[in-house]
């Protein structure tokens, strides 16, 4: 789906989470607001907000991630027209015209 960003984001985590399927994770919190993301650490210490959906547990302790994943947000402006891949959650999966991908939240275009 194409939309245009209304409200610019900047990138809050430089060095996500990035684990590939079948990677062991650390569990820990839920996200207050957006309850179906839960803070994870990976073996090599980074971490990141992972969607409940691609855990294989989603109470504090260890998990294993059923599908590659990575947290990478990407910073945009104001009036940038992007391609929405998937949404989850108050966050959009998505694409600029320059090639980058990486989550935003959905609030950027206008809802919440």
């Amino acid at each position: 789906m194409r939309a245009v960003v209304r409200e610019t984001h900047v990138v809050q985590y430089a060095d996500p989470i990035s684990v590939d399927a079948g990677a062991r994770v650390i569990v820990g919190r839920r996200d207050d607001r957006f309850t179906r993301w839960l803070w994870c650490r990976a073996d090599d210490g980074r971490e990141g907000w992972v969607p409940e959906t691609i855990l294989t547990s989603t109470e504090p302790g260890t998990a294993v991630v059923v599908e590659a994943y990575e947290a990478t947000q990407v910073p945009v402006q104001a009036g940038t027209p992007v391609d929405v891949i998937k949404e989850f959650d108050g966050f959009a999966w998505i694409q600029c015209e320059d090639g980058r991908l990486g989550w935003v939240p959905s609030s950027v275009f206008g809802s919440s």
